[in-house]
C-alpha cells in the first residue's frame, strides 16, 4: 500500500506506550523514560529498555526462580510473576516488595512487552505473538 516500512515495524519508543495522566505531574522526561507523580505521593513511569545481552527463559518458572535468585541478597521480595495482557498485548506483569521503616511495604509493579528482534536487523519491532522472556546470564 504505501510501504513506509518495507515490511518492517518502526522500532519502538516510549510514544509506542501511552496511558491517561490527568492529575498526575511529569516531573522526568528523558528519550528512554518518563516520570510522574500522583499527589497522593505515587510514581508512576515508563521506560524503553533493549537487552539484547539476555538469554531466553523457557517458562515463567523459571523467569520467577531466576528474580528470586537476583533479590536473594536484598531486603526486596518478589510478590508474583505472571502472564497478562496489556490493551490485548501479551504482557509478563511482576510485582515486587520491600519493608519500609518504621512499617509498612512499598510495591513496584511492572509490565513487561516483549519486542521481538528481527534476525536481519538488531533494532527490535513489536510484536504481538507472545512475549519473549529473557533473564541475564548467569
Amino acid at each position: 500500500m504505501f510501504n513506509w516500512f518495507r515490511g518492517r515495524l518502526p522500532a519502538p519508543t516510549l510514544d509506542s506506550l501511552r496511558f491517561a495522566t490527568v492529575g498526575l505531574a511529569l516531573t522526568l522526561h528523558e528519550d528512554l523514560r518518563e516520570v510522574w507523580h500522583a499527589p497522593d505521593g505515587d510514581v508512576i513511569s515508563k521506560q524503553l529498555i533493549f537487552r539484547p545481552d539476555r538469554v531466553k527463559i523457557e517458562s515463567i518458572a523459571q523467569l520467577r526462580e531466576s528474580i528470586v535468585l537476583g533479590l536473594a541478597d536484598t531486603p526486596v521480595r518478589l510478590v508474583e510473576v505472571v502472564m497478562s495482557r496489556l490493551d490485548g498485548l501479551p504482557a509478563i506483569r511482576v510485582i515486587r516488595k520491600v519493608s519500609q521503616k518504621p512499617s509498612g511495604m512499598a510495591y513496584a509493579g511492572h509490565s513487561h512487552l516483549g519486542f521481538a528482534i528481527s534476525r536481519s536487523s538488531s533494532r527490535p519491532s513489536a510484536s504481538s505473538a507472545e512475549p519473549p522472556v529473557y533473564a541475564r546470564p548467569s
